[in-house]
């Protein structure tokens, strides 16, 4: 990395970028740092290697000669994670805690974020920060008994309890329910090294802290997602499948090896542990588990629920990847058209409009509304256009013919 010459193409700094990320977990800027490059990537812009741009690589080649030295985790202790965004970067730190509580990193995580990310609420930089820095780490942290995320931002620690409108956030906040965490609230001057990976672009006038007399608070909440109920919904299958009287016609004629229709069902149906499936497609190896009339509604409801409501869509192409039943993507779409809670958060696409107002008059010939309706079919004369005169008080209506707009 040292020795790599200036790049003077996209292609070169493509190969940097490429070879730099890869030992990007040693470096604790490097997200900021490989942003003043980046850049110049698009084919949009003229090339232009500026002072700008020389500074920021050669700091990417000194920080890789100050790089941390990373620890093995070990998995019999709690991992933490100390999260931050600012205005431009969201950043992450993956550390457990040794015999006398000193910190051992086990790699650092830092993004520049998007044009349309910059636009978020600060609540939702700080989330992002959080669900971002889980995915990456996502290897260490899943199915661990315990992680905390210890963020500078207080509203993160009523995930659970607060009623959540905004979609947004629901959807990353159940895309953190894999994980067992623990939300730990510390104040900025707690929080350094996040908040200085985050920050490290603001100006030296903002780094000023406000002091608090409480240094630490805390709030755990539990992410898991319970899958008892998909488990009930399909419990004795079979026996279900028995009392579908479409299924279990097609369970008999399997059965019947001689009968007349056996060979073309064979084709498309088989039973697997007095199961039935069928077949995705005609030369398809993949099979699908038939799905009762009579729990199709609880399947379809459990996976709206687990996904975050989502759409109709959505939902038949999550299903259609497993299961199959009768008329399955118009009977998903419908049943998902009577979601309560759905209907009432789905944003209209009709103009909201003012109260109307009614117009008043005080007397005869005080106010006249005029109108001029055409062209239309010529009439006799050829008269193609009328006007339209409406005294408001008496609402007496008075219309003349006219061939022209200029009479």
């Amino acid at each position: 990395i040292v020795n790599f010459k200036r790049p003077t193409n996209i292609k070169e700094l493509q190969m940097f970028n490429g070879l730099c990320l890869y030992y990007a977990k040693f470096q604790r800027h490097y997200g900021y740092l490989i942003g003043q490059l980046n850049h110049l990537l698009s084919n949009k812009i003229e090339w232009k290697w500026t002072e700008k741009e020389e500074k920021a690589f050669g700091q990417i080649k000194t920080e890789f000669l100050n790089a941390v030295i990373l620890k093995h985790p070990d998995f019999n202790k709690p991992f933490y994670l100390n999260t931050d965004a600012s205005d431009l970067n969201i950043s992450g730190i993956l550390y457990q805690l040794d015999e006398i509580n000193e910190e051992q990193v086990i790699s650092f995580y830092s993004k520049a974020l998007t044009q349309a990310q910059k636009f978020y609420t600060i609540t939702e930089k700080e989330l992002l920060a959080v669900v971002l820095t889980c995915k990456k780490f996502r290897s260490y942290l899943i199915g661990h008994p315990r992680v905390i995320v210890r963020t500078d931002h207080k509203a993160l620690t009523f995930l659970k309890s607060c009623k959540l409108t905004n979609g947004r956030l629901l959807r990353w906040a159940l895309a953190l329910q894999e994980f067992n965490l623990e939300i730990e609230f510390v104040k900025g001057k707690e929080n350094i090294p996040a908040d200085i990976l985050s920050r490290i672009t603001q100006k030296d006038s903002q780094n000023s802290v406000e002091k608090y007399s409480i240094k630490v608070l805390y709030n755990k909440i539990d992410l898991g997602f319970k899958d008892g109920e998909i488990k009930e919904i399909l419990k004795n299958l079979d026996k279900k499948q028995e009392q579908d009287e479409y299924l279990r016609n097609i369970k008999n004629i399997l059965n019947d090896s001689e009968g007349v229709h056996y060979g073309k069902i064979n084709k498309i149906f088989m039973e697997y542990r007095g199961i039935i499936f069928k077949r995705k497609d005609e030369n398809s190896d993949v099979w699908k588990v038939c799905i009762p009339e009579d729990i199709k509604k609880d399947l379809v409801n459990f996976t709206h629920l687990k996904y975050g409501h989502l759409g109709g869509h959505k939902i038949f192409n999550i299903l259609k990847e497993y299961c199959i039943f009768k008329n399955m993507e118009r009977s998903v779409k419908e049943q998902l058209k009577k979601c309560i809670l759905c209907q009432k958060s789905k944003h209209g696409n009709v103009r909201q409009e003012g109260r109307q107002m009614n117009i008043i008059s005080q007397n005869v010939l005080d106010l006249v509304s005029i109108d001029l309706i055409g062209p239309l079919p010529k009439g006799r004369g050829n008269v193609q256009y009328i006007l339209t005169m409406v005294d408001v008080f008496f609402k007496i209506c008075e219309t003349i013919c006219h061939k022209e707009t200029k009479q």
